[in-house]
């Protein structure tokens, strides 16, 4: 699906939208280590989020930005060192930046709950929970907010890039800024499936369980393909029984499913949605 060359992101065959931001520096050689992930904490539309970071004033940047609908925008070559982690360590080394590769997700940060099932972010706008997965959570790291799931696509996107980033820089660590830059920064923010993602990048994946875990609100369907044939929703949290699982295809590209048990109905969903537990 994803590819990179001279420091570049393509997607089946195609360079994904490149747009060079100013915020980097621009005679520092990056040899990436690792990734940072991080919420834009802005609003919906990533565009938004892309102006900031193109703009001088910004003095801040990153590598990639996800959309909502999965699809990916490069700000500066891998190669490249951007301004994404502030003042941050990792195991003891300062200035993260110098040896990751940043990547922005489009979500609105933690979300004050205003009650009727509506939140608020720290720009103002509101959200209702009608309207999209907000889960009320408290956690050490993030302390207690309304913070809202990260959509399908996104997850899918997310976990495919990295995987060939790990491939084609010999990655070793994969974090979320609140790790690297503690009692700062939030995100990503606690519904974001981190240890999964870990797991898989990283090779620690156990293929016997016969259970699984939705790691997000997540499409149950009656065959493994993204048309529309959906036959229920499987809530985020809930464990289902695995039955088997498989590659298949779905225009050029090949996806893992998973064919699992739920409510007494059989049914297909994205492995890259699910933990083994």
């Amino acid at each position: 699906m994803h590819k990179i060359l001279n420091h570049r992101l393509y997607y089946q065959n195609n360079q994904v939208e490149y747009l060079l931001t100013p915020n980097r520096s621009k005679n520092y050689i990056l040899k990436p280590e690792g990734i940072v992930l991080h919420d834009t904490a802005g609003r919906l539309d990533g565009n938004t989020s892309i102006s900031w970071f193109m703009n001088s004033a910004a003095k801040a940047s990153a590598h990639l930005l996800i959309h909502r609908d999965g699809k990916a925008t490069q700000l500066a070559p891998f190669n490249t060192k951007t301004w994404h982690a502030g003042r941050s360590s990792l195991n003891g080394r300062s200035g993260v930046n110098n040896f990751s590769i940043g990547i922005e997700i489009v979500n609105p940060g933690k979300l004050t709950p205003l009650g009727n099932g509506n939140y608020q972010s720290w720009f103002g706008k509101v959200y209702k929970g009608s309207e999209y997965v907000i889960t009320e959570e408290t956690t050490p790291e993030h302390g207690f907010g309304g913070w809202m799931n990260y959509t399908e696509e996104q997850l899918l996107s997310i976990e495919n890039i990295c995987l060939a980033l790990f491939e084609k820089y010999n990655l070793e660590w994969i974090e979320p800024h609140w790790k690297v830059s503690p009692g700062r920064k939030q995100d990503t923010n606690p519904v974001f499936p981190l240890q999964n993602l870990q797991s898989k990048l990283l090779g620690r994946r156990d293929e016997q369980s016969n259970t699984a875990i939705m790691l997000t609100n997540t499409n149950q369907r009656r065959w493994p393909s993204y048309s529309d044939n959906i036959i229920q929703v499987i809530p985020r949290g809930q464990e289902v029984e695995l039955l088997r699982s498989g590659p298949y295809q779905n225009g050029d590209n090949y996806a893992e499913w998973y064919l699992v048990s739920y409510n007494d109905n059989e049914g297909w969903v994205l492995s890259d949605l699910t933990h083994l537990s």
